[in-house]
C-alpha cells in the first residue's frame, strides 16, 4: 500500500462571510399578532374578512366581543368572514350542549393545536351562537366575560 496524501495547511476553498449580528426581519411575537378584530365599516352581523397571513383554517373568537368570532380560510381560495351573533347569544367556541355545571355536559368541537388554540388565539374546528349561561371556556375576561 502506498501512503495517503498529507492534510493541506490552507484551505481549499475560499472563507464564506462572517454571520451578521442583526437578524435581517423584525421577530413577530404571537402575542402582538390580533386574529380577529371587527373590520372597520363592518356594521352587519356577516362581513367579509381579511384573517391575517399564515392563519390556518379554523373558527377564532373576537377577544373583544363575546358575540362575534372569524372564519378564516387558511390558505384557500375564498373569503374568510367576520360574523356577530344575534338575539342575545355569543360566540361558543366549543358548542357546548348544556349549562356549566350540569350532568353530562360536553363540547361539540375542539381547540386547535398550538400555537393557534387555547391560551392565545382560541382557535377551534367549530362553534355556534348559544345563550351565555351555555358557554364554559376560559377565554379572556376582555370580551365581556367579566
Amino acid at each position: 500500500l502506498e501512503p495517503t496524501e498529507p492534510p493541506t495547511n490552507e484551505p481549499t476553498l475560499e472563507p464564506t462571510e462572517p454571520p451578521t449580528n442583526d437578524p435581517t426581519l423584525e421577530p413577530t411575537e404571537p402575542e402582538a399578532l390580533v386574529v380577529c378584530t371587527r373590520p372597520a365599516g363592518c356594521s352587519g352581523g356577516t362581513c367579509d374578512y381579511q384573517c391575517p397571513p399564515g392563519t390556518p383554517t379554523g373558527y377564532y373568537p373576537d377577544l373583544s366581543n363575546c358575540k362575534s368570532f372569524c372564519f378564516c380560510r387558511g390558505d384557500s381560495a375564498g373569503t374568510s368572514k367576520y360574523q356577530t351573533c344575534g338575539n342575545g347569544q355569543e360566540y361558543d367556541p366549543l358548542g357546548w350542549n348544556a349549562p356549566k355545571g350540569h350532568p353530562g355536559v360536553q363540547s361539540s368541537y375542539q381547540y386547535k393545536s398550538a400555537p393557534w388554540g387555547q391560551g392565545t388565539f382560541w382557535g377551534t374546528n367549530g362553534g355556534i351562537c348559544s345563550h351565555a349561561n351555555y358557554i364554559n371556556d376560559d377565554r379572556p375576561a376582555g370580551c365581556g366575560k367579566d
